[in-house]
């Protein structure tokens, strides 16, 4: 079994890249998005610096491209905006994860999770729950990982809970000047 999880994380990771930096056509929401999480404690923030020291004495810095709650395992995950589910399914790295796109390039991400209660090619409306926390894949205790990822690009989630994806009044004062 030894090197059955190494092969199996390139092909995970290629499918990942495949699908958010994939651009559709649909739009399912519009609004704000809502946290995932009833709680506000979290354990890791966007765009904070990772150093890892291996056991061989290397190192690798990397960028957290989310926002880590530290919610105690079982607690409810909901979908932060209306849209379809891409992926739901256990990674290697990730563990149990579910992927929604929300609109044209913008995808949400979830990981670790205990539990995975959508599938795929199903629409989800906010607040639907789709997991359960849990500490699955490469984690060190339970939490959710929730990542919002537009055109690929890594982005912070915090200010998509401030301001609307579209803000359909912005636009149309745009067109009526």
């Amino acid at each position: 079994m030894g090197t059955k999880p190494v092969r199996r994380k390139r092909p995970e990771s290629n499918q990942r890249w495949s699908i958010i930096n994939r651009t559709g056509n649909d739009v399912w929401h519009f609004g704000a998005f809502v946290s995932p999480v009833p709680s506000k404690r979290r354990t890791g923030f966007f765009g904070e610096n990772r150093v890892y020291q291996y056991s061989d004495g290397t190192r690798d810095v990397s960028v957290h491209a989310g926002i880590d709650y530290g919610v105690p395992k079982g607690t409810d995950v909901i979908a932060c905006g209306r849209g379809r589910v891409v992926l739901a399914r256990h990674r290697i790295v990730t563990g149990n994860s579910v992927i929604i796109e929300h609109a044209p390039g913008i995808y949400s991400l979830y990981y670790h999770l205990k539990r995975i209660i959508v599938q795929e090619n199903t629409l989800v409306q906010t607040g639907t729950q789709i997991g359960e926390v849990g500490a699955t894949g490469l984690a060190t205790g339970p939490h959710l990982h929730w990542e919002i990822r537009v055109s690929g690009e890594n982005t912070d989630p915090d200010i998509l809970m401030q301001r609307p994806l579209l803000d359909k009044d912005a636009i149309m004062d745009k067109l009526k000047n």
